[in-house]
C-alpha cells in the first residue's frame, strides 16, 4: 500500500478549495446548498466547514504532486472520508480520541466534478485556525489517502511504492515533467482511501523542498526535476513520510485480515485439488470420498453462458463480484476470462483453450512459489467490500438469481447439479485418464492463471464472509472449496 499526503495549496491552479463555515445557526436555515444543512448543526462549542475538498482528473488535471484522481474513484471512493477519517490537526492521527474534529458528510458532485466535504471543528482545540479563517477567508488544509498503487498516465504501469523496482521510467525520472511531445507525466490513483484531512499552518512550500534537495536532506529517490521554473517536486508518498502520516491501525489491520484470510483459502483450495487428484488415480477409500469426488461434476460446465456474459459485462465490475459472492457464485476459468476480455478474446491474442490449461492444479502450483501466492494473495482487483454502502442494481441481482440452479456451488443447489450431471464420467478408469492428460502439460503457472487464483481468493474470502454475516458459525464448506477447485481441473 502507498501512503499520500495532498496539501490544498498544490491542488491543480484551476481547481479552487473554496471553503464555507457555518457558525451562526441562522446561517445553516439560509443556506443553500447540497445537504440540509440544518440537520447538520454541529454540537456546542464545535463550527461546521464545507469544502470543496478534491477536483476529478479528467475535468482538473494533476495537482502540484503529480497526483490524479479519476472521475470513477471519486464518484465511487468519496465515502472513505467518512468511514474512515477525522479532522486533525497537522496530522497528529495516532489517537481518533484526540481528533479536532469529525468529518460528517461528503458527495460527489458530477456537474462540477468534485469532492465536497462537510466537516466540525472544535473551536477550542482550532482557536488558532479559526482565527485565521475570520482575519483573512483562508483556511489551509491537507488530506491523507492509502492508494494499492499508483497508475503511470503515459503507459499504464502500475507502481506498488515510491521504490517499486518495476515502476515505468516516466515516473521514476520524470515525475511532474512535460516531454518532448507535449505529455505530462503524472500518476492515476485508481482506489484511493482517505483517513484523514487536517489543519496546517502553512502547506508545504515547493522552494523550501528545493533547498532542502541542494542541502543534501532529501532522498534522492523522491525527487524529479520540474522543468517549469527548475524547482524540485517532491511527491505526495515523500510528503506523507516527511509529514510522519500514521495511518489508522484499523485500516492496516484491515489489510492484514484479508491477506491472512486468503492465504487460509489457498491451503484449503491446495487441499481440495490434491484430494481430487488422490481419488481421481487412486479411487476412492470411502463413502464420504465417494461422496466428495462426486460433487466435481457441479462444476464440471460453464458458470454462465455468452449471452449472460454479455448481460454481466454491462455492469460494475465491483457490483458483479459482490452480487455473485452473495449467491456462492465463483466463475470458471473460461467464464472468468471471457468476463474480463469480452468477446474479443482471442482477437487479444488469448486462447481461452490454452488459460484453462493453465489454470489446471494452479494453487498447487503456486504452493511452491511463495512469491506467487503471496501476489495472488496481495491483488485487491476482485475483492468485495465488506462495508459497501450503494446496493447493485436490482436488475443485475435478479440476472444472478436466474442462474442459482445452474451456477451456484451453495451445497443445495450443487449437490443437485451433481446428480443431474451424473452421467458425465462413466468410471474411474475414464476420470483418472482424464485427469492425467490435463494436468501433465502443467508445471508453470503463467500470469493468466495468476489473476485467476487472486479473483477466486477474493470470490471465496467473500462468500465466506457472506455465509458468516447470514448465521452461519461454520467455516466455508469442505464440499464448497472442492467445487471450485473442480472447475480448474474438469471444464
Amino acid at each position: 500500500m502507498i501512503t499520500k499526503l495532498i496539501y490544498s495549496d498544490m491542488l491543480p491552479e484551476s481547481f479552487s478549495p473554496e471553503v464555507v463555515m457555518f457558525n451562526d445557526p441562522r446561517e445553516f436555515s439560509k443556506a443553500a446548498g447540497i445537504w440540509d444543512y440544518d440537520a447538520l448543526k454541529p454540537d456546542k462549542g464545535y463550527v461546521g466547514f464545507h469544502l470543496a475538498a478534491l477536483g476529478e482528473m479528467e475535468r482538473y488535471g494533476f495537482n502540484r504532486n503529480a497526483d490524479g484522481f479519476p472521475k470513477k474513484a471519486c464518484e465511487e471512493r468519496h465515502d472513505t472520508f467518512v468511514k474512515n477519517g477525522h479532522v486533525y490537526k497537522h496530522h497528529q492521527n495516532k489517537d481518533p480520541q484526540k481528533a479536532s474534529g469529525s468529518i460528517i458528510k461528503s458527495a460527489y458532485l458530477p456537474e462540477v466534478g468534485r469532492i465536497d466535504l462537510f466537516i466540525t471543528a472544535c473551536i477550542e482545540k482550532c482557536a488558532e485556525e479559526l482565527e485565521k479563517f475570520e482575519k483573512t477567508g483562508e483556511l489551509s488544509f491537507s488530506m491523507a489517502c492509502m492508494v494499492p498503487n499508483d497508475r503511470c498516465i503515459i503507459c499504464n504501469t502500475l507502481r506498488k511504492s515510491a521504490s517499486d523496482p518495476k515502476q515505468c521510467e516516466h515516473v521514476k525520472m520524470a515525475l511532474g515533467t512535460l516531454l518532448d511531445d507535449g505529455q505530462y507525466v503524472g500518476v492515476a490513483n485508481d482506489e484511493p482511501r482517505w483517513f484523514d484531512i487536517s489543519f496546517v499552518r502553512r502547506p508545504a512550500d515547493r522552494i523550501a523542498w528545493s533547498l532542502k534537495k541542494v542541502d543534501g536532506t532529501m532522498p534522492q529517490d523522491s525527487i524529479s526535476l520540474e522543468k517549469a521554473g527548475g524547482t524540485m517536486l517532491q511527491d505526495s508518498i515523500s510528503l506523507a513520510q516527511d509529514a510522519g502520516i500514521w495511518v489508522p491501525s484499523h485500516m492496516l489491520e484491515e489489510e492484514t485480515q484479508v491477506s491472512t484470510t486468503k492465504q487460509a483459502l489457498a491451503r484449503l483450495l491446495t487441499d481440495s485439488e490434491t484430494q481430487l487428484r488422490k481419488i481421481a488415480l487412486s479411487g476412492a477409500e470411502n463413502d464420504e470420498q465417494r461422496r466428495l469426488f462426486a460433487l466435481r461434476k457441479s462444476a464440471a460446465t460453464r458458470t454462465f453462458d455468452d449471452t449472460t456474459i454479455s448481460e454481466l459485462r454491462r455492469y460494475e465490475p465491483k457490483d458483479v463480484f459482490a452480487v455473485l459472492a452473495d449467491n456462492g457464485i465463483v466463475m470458471d476459468p473460461a467464464t472468468y476470462c471471457k468476463y474480463a476480455m469480452g468477446p474479443r478474446i482471442n482477437e487479444l491474442g488469448y486462447s481461452v483453450e490454452e488459460i484453462i490449461t493453465a489454470t489446471r492444479n494452479v494453487f498447487t502450483q503456486m504452493a511452491k512459489r511463495a512469491d506467487l501466492l503471496s501476489l495472488a494473495c496481495a491483488d485487491a482487483t476482485h475483492d468485495v467490500d465488506s462495508n459497501r454502502f450503494a446496493a447493485p442494481p436490482k436488475s443485475l441481482v435478479n440476472l444472478v438469481r436466474s442462474c442459482l440452479s445452474e451456477s451456484s456451488l451453495l451445497p443445495k443447489y450443487a449437490e443437485q447439479r451433481a446428480i443431474d450431471n451424473a452421467g458425465l464420467y462413466h468410471d474411474a478408469v475414464t476420470v483418472a485418464d482424464g485427469y492425467a492428460t490435463k494436468i501433465a502439460a502443467v508445471d508453470i503457472v503463467n500470469p493468466v492463471a495468476i489473476k485467476y487464483a487472486s479473483y477466486k481468493l477474493s470470490a471465496a474470502s467473500a462468500i465466506s464472509r457472506t455465509l458468516k454475516s447470514a448465521g452461519s458459525n461454520a467455516e466455508i464448506s469442505d464440499e464448497l472449496m472442492l467445487c471450485m477447485a473442480a472447475q480448474n481441473i474438469y471444464m
